[in-house]
């Protein structure tokens, strides 16, 4: 199954049509406000749900392509038969030159049309979309064959073995961790009840964890999903928070966590964060992005820059079976102040540039052409391949290169 977007189709909108048909999309973590459009063809593309709908670029069957230079090219099967099914035909692709991974921020023209893949929506046939009460406490109904966990982990170690198993076994809708300050942001209401959950020791009773949705369209499979994660939390050690009376999820958490709405309880602490890292690689090396990233944001905590979260802010999610991961270390700073936001910036720098030397990937926020020219005499020069794409598609510079690449030869 699949549905054809435009411009303007938000997540939330996309996602009451296809509730009606049993069925959901991969909304980016950005919000059910964001285009996913937007997502698919130009901007990365991780979102909560990952480990069970993928990877925006990986989600693509199809586009409409306005070129710079006004002529229409249309990728996928539609081109051949009018119809969206497949992204990709026999022989070469362009899916690479229209976003490889990151995307190309608008630089190669315009997106009116997006094919996407879709997903079985994994709840009761009699389920309907109800909310009631007002706003931050509104309830929702929960499906009845979901469950959240919070495992929470002694360290590194066993987290990392028991988050490979449970994205290899395909366990979770959810597979996502957070900071210990994110664990308290995520399931209260209000900045108050975040703040109260902390200063009443919360953080003395987390180590590393990982937020679990289960979500099964079958009594059976929700006893066999949730049967296998028991078994794979006390292997390694585990225990759940929830069932331990740390943690208290509502209902509307559930219905947030569907919605990409939990990343927008970040900024009840400040209304700007920004991410650094980001390399998509394998569980293991996310993991290390973690340890490494801790001592220089640390670092820059110690200056009263950025936000203090002891250096271990995070957000990890897996795609596909744990065949990949991603972490970034998402970090809160002032946008009012000069010296926060020069710190912030100083901070961004060394963790690129660590990413380069330690060989973690290639951050998410890599843009324009001075940042693509810092990676590339050590990454085989691969943005001197993004220019001759944007010469060849974009020859008059029609299209803003400032997120991109320009199309002038690198300078020396």
């Amino acid at each position: 199954m699949y549905a054809v977007i435009e411009p303007y189709v938000t997540n939330a909108e996309l996602q009451a049509e296809l509730f009606k048909y049993r069925l959901m999309h991969h909304a980016q973590g950005a919000g059910p406000q964001t285009s996913p459009l937007a997502s698919h063809t130009s901007f990365v593309g991780p979102g909560f749900t990952s480990p069970y709908t993928g990877f925006s670029g990986r989600n693509v069957l199809g586009v409409e392509w306005v070129l710079p230079n006004g002529d229409i090219l249309r990728l996928g099967s539609f081109d051949h038969n009018g119809k969206w099914f497949s992204g990709d035909g026999p022989g070469p692709s362009l899916r690479g030159v229209m976003r490889g991974w990151l995307g190309a921020y608008g630089g190669l023209g315009v997106f009116t049309k997006c094919a996407i893949r879709l997903y079985s929506w994994p709840a009761q046939k009699d389920w309907k979309w109800r909310t009631g009460g007002t706003i931050p406490d509104y309830e929702w109904d929960i499906p009845q064959n979901w469950k959240i966990y919070v495992l929470n982990f002694e360290n590194w170690e066993t987290y990392e073995k028991a988050y490979y198993e449970i994205n290899d076994r395909e366990l979770a809708m959810i597979a996502t961790t957070s900071a210990p300050e994110g664990l308290a942001v995520l399931f209260t209401n209000t900045k108050t009840e975040a703040i109260n959950a902390i200063m009443g020791g919360l953080l003395t009773k987390i180590k590393k964890y990982i937020i679990v949705l289960v979500a099964a369209h079958t009594r059976r499979e929700f006893e066999f999903r949730t049967q296998l994660l028991r078994v794979i939390t006390e292997k390694y050690g585990g225990k759940d928070l929830v069932e331990t009376g740390v943690i208290s999820p509502k209902p509307m958490h559930y219905g947030e966590a569907v919605r990409n709405m939990l990343g927008a309880h970040a900024f009840r602490f400040s209304n700007c964060f920004q991410s650094t890292h980001g390399g998509m690689d394998s569980i293991s090396l996310a993991v290390r992005i973690a340890q490494l990233n801790k001592p220089i944001k640390q670092k820059y905590i110690k200056k009263r820059v950025i936000g203090d979260d002891k250096g271990e802010g995070i957000w990890m999610t897996g795609y596909e079976g744990g065949h990949m991961a991603h972490l970034e270390a998402p970090t809160v700073y002032d946008p009012t102040s000069a010296q926060s936001c020069s710190g912030y910036t100083e901070y961004q720098d060394e963790s690129n540039k660590m990413d380069l030397e330690q060989a973690l990937g290639m951050p998410f926020f890599i843009v324009g052409d001075d940042v693509h020219n810092y990676y590339a005499d050590r990454t085989m020069n691969y943005p001197d391949w993004l220019r001759k794409i944007k010469n060849a598609f974009d020859p008059k510079g029609a299209s803003d290169p400032g997120y991109y690449v320009t199309g002038a030869a690198k300078k020396k």
